[in-house]
């Protein structure tokens, strides 16, 4: 059977213990989904970056956006993007 590696990163424990319960371990098709969690922007690059994940769920904000809570998501996300991603385009 395949894994499906899936990291949730999120400020929140209720969100990432909400998605790890419904989401780990659920086999679709010949695939059984593998959740790991993480609750610090900082260290979501490293972890990304050092480890293969197939499905990366990035919350957005770190604390609430009605409080003007930071949006270290788009931060990651941008990272990644910049450092892991290789264009395979012939027409790029």
């Amino acid at each position: 059977m395949k894994k499906i590696n899936i990291l949730c990163v999120d400020d929140e424990l209720q969100n990432r213990e909400d998605l790890s319960a419904i989401l780990n371990d659920e086999i679709i098709e010949n695939h059984i989904l593998k959740v790991e969690t993480l609750d610090s922007f900082e260290n979501a690059f490293e972890q990304i970056s050092q480890r293969k994940y197939h499905i990366i769920i990035l919350d957005i904000f770190q604390g609430k956006p009605e409080d003007n809570g930071n949006k270290l998501g788009i931060d990651v996300l941008a990272k990644i993007q910049d450092n892991l991603f290789f264009r395979k385009c012939r027409f790029c």
